[in-house]
């Protein structure tokens, strides 16, 4: 007789491992449906997170692993590459990886990317999963962070629908133009050529937030002539067999118009006669949209993570039941984010509707036509002796530990999954303790109002930009590696110099008037980047000195510079929110601008 064919020898641990990990989720907010000894490849089951109402407003996709038993602090997990390859083209749904620690009750989390290079032949890759991605029965901060992940993949989903539309009607419709000899696919050629070269190369970030998972971009036209073109490109996904080159019709394009959009030139056919250079002007506008939005990736400088979320704590005081203060520990404000934030909402939401503070008179009134809630739309309609009472219902509800609300909340000044990034940052680096950057602007420095610098003490003023300058040239290399590691060399900040002298310069005839004057330094011994500031009654003397030596040699601390620079602006960096991202982002804008002007330009063809 035969015998049944036998389970696997990984069986056992499979089933442990999934029933522990549903013996440590929060079913008040989750719903899982995982499948036992599943043959479907790469995935186990679903992850639904649901809100107080029990109705779904998250879908993440899940394989579940045991950890191997010695695992301790150090969790990780080698699994084919093949579940990254899911991820990217075979779902909508964010996919997490689940390592289950049997032995210590316990699971770490994992959001597989949808853009892991693969290396020729590689058939597998290690996962470390982060400690501060836990799952152990107590801490449901992995909810907030799973939503943030859901919402992220909705905003590109819906745009990705667009371009899944555009992409199929493209299918059906367009004429791969095969077998047609012209001279002007020479010319498309050349620009496709170029533009996935840029796209591949130092550009890869305009591939990751203009065409995720895309293999190569493609061209469609419906005009292509001399002095006219109109076109749109289109991504080929790694897993389809398509062509790169398409010829759509008139009615056609104007379905592409509203769905993906659709580029017109009337005046010039810039692909057939400078197509390089064409090339490489778009790749720079999606620069400038990416800068101009803030869309870099920003993790990796820890004054980067602490500017943030002491502006981010400054701005939501009330709603994180914190007080304004000089430090705090992570462990405050995990609390603060995970558990009282969200209680506060709940509360704030609560109330608006009892009262039927302007016109709010059910819950999805305070959307306000948006996907989320913004707490500071709702603080705004709370009065001060109100926010007293609300304060004690929250915190009673916190002292309840009863289930956290999953609510959608969101900001455009204050992206909450930013927040979280930076602070899964300085968790995983191994602060305990951050402590404020900037001392805060005080309204009693200028209690009939003035300029925004009055609104600090001279000390703190000083204090304030001289902090803003020590931390400012490593923010910068961090992000520079990020995101542009393969022309790094190209982007030296501040013209090329290593030294910069930044002066707090007063106005002679108005000392209430204040700017910042820089001086730039190269000298040929020194590499890395230092920034100086100093105060104009310090340094008179020595002012005086470098205003004629532009272009010159100046001895400073025993070495020789050349001035090669100079610059000047109103004090108003300080002020804004993030005052080294900005000051990031604003050379970045100059350095790239540079780039492609010195290294990318293209004559006249």
């Amino acid at each position: 007789m035969t015998k049944p064919a036998p389970y696997p020898p990984t069986a056992t641990q499979e089933i442990e491992a999934i029933d522990t990990f549903r013996s440590l989720i929060d079913h008040d907010h989750v719903i899982l449906d995982i499948r036992q000894l599943d043959k479907v490849p790469n995935i186990d089951g679903d992850v639904d997170i649901i809100d107080t109402e029990r109705r779904p407003i998250g879908k993440l996709e899940v394989q579940v692993k045991k950890l191997p038993d010695d695992c301790g602090s150090d969790p990780k997990l080698q699994i084919p590459f093949s579940l990254f390859g899911y991820a990217a083209t075979a779902t909508n749904n964010p996919v997490l990886l689940v390592g289950v620690d049997i032995d210590q009750e316990k699971a770490y989390w994992f959001h597989v990317p949808t853009d892991a290079n693969q290396r020729r032949g590689q058939e597998t890759i290690t996962v470390k999963f982060p400690l501060t991605q836990l799952i152990d029965g107590k801490d449901t901060r992995y909810i907030t962070q799973w939503l943030g992940i859901v919402q992220d993949y909705q905003r590109k989903l819906r745009e990705h629908d667009l371009i899944k539309e555009a992409l199929a009607k493209l299918s059906k419709r367009a004429n791969p133009a095969l077998g047609i000899t012209s001279s002007d696919f020479r010319e498309m050629h050349e620009f496709l050529d170029e533009i996935n070269s840029l796209l591949d190369g130092p550009f890869s970030l305009v591939k990751r937030r203009f065409y995720p998972g895309a293999w190569k971009v493609g061209l469609a036209y419906e005009d292509y002539a001399a002095s006219s073109i109109g076109y749109t490109l289109y991504p080929i996904l790694s897993y389809e067999n398509d062509v790169q080159i398409k010829q759509v019709d008139q009615s056609l394009k104007q379905e592409l118009v509203s769905l993906h959009g659709f580029t017109q030139h009337f005046k010039e056919n810039p692909i057939k006669f400078r197509a390089r250079g064409y090339a490489i002007e778009l790749i720079e506008k999606s620069i400038t949209q990416i800068l101009a939005h803030r869309l870099l990736e920003h993790t990796g400088s820890e004054a980067l993570a602490r500017e943030y979320i002491f502006a981010f704590i400054d701005r939501f005081t009330d709603q994180m039941g914190l007080e304004e203060r000089e430090s705090y520990s992570l462990a405050e404000i995990e609390n603060g984010f995970y558990r009282h934030f969200p209680f506060w909402i709940d509360e704030a939401i609560k109330f608006l509707v009892r009262v039927e503070r302007n016109r709010i008179k059910k819950p999805a009134d305070c959307y306000y036509g948006r996907s989320y809630i913004d707490p500071a739309m709702l603080r705004s309609q709370i009065m001060p002796k109100e926010m007293s009472e609300l304060r004690q219902s929250v915190i009673n509800r916190v002292k309840g530990n009863g289930p956290v609300p999953i609510i959608r909340v969101g900001s455009e000044d204050f992206p909450f999954l930013l927040f979280v990034d930076f602070h899964s940052f300085l968790v995983s680096a191994g602060v305990t303790e951050i402590h404020r950057l900037y001392a805060p602007p005080d309204d009693s420095h200028a209690p009939k109002g003035g300029f925004w610098w009055q609104f600090f003490s001279p000390e703190d003023l000083e204090k304030n930009l001289k902090s803003l300058f020590d931390n400012l040239p490593a923010a910068y290399s961090t992000m520079v590696e990020q995101n542009f590691p393969q022309i790094k060399d190209h982007l030296a900040p501040f013209y090329g110099a290593n030294k910069v002298i930044a002066v707090l310069v007063t106005n002679d005839q108005d000392s209430s008037h204040k700017g910042i004057r820089f001086y730039y330094l190269k000298s040929q011994d020194e590499s890395d980047v230092h920034i100086d500031f100093r105060k104009q009654s310090e340094c008179k003397g020595f002012l005086d000195k470098l205003q004629t030596k532009l272009g010159g040699s100046i001895e400073l601390d025993g070495k020789t510079y050349e001035l090669i620079a100079s610059s000047s602006a109103v004090l108003t960096i300080i002020w804004v929110d993030f005052p080294i991202l900005t000051f990031v982002y604003r050379e970045l804008e100059r350095t790239l601008r540079g780039y492609f002007r010195e290294n990318l330009s293209v004559p006249n063809q």
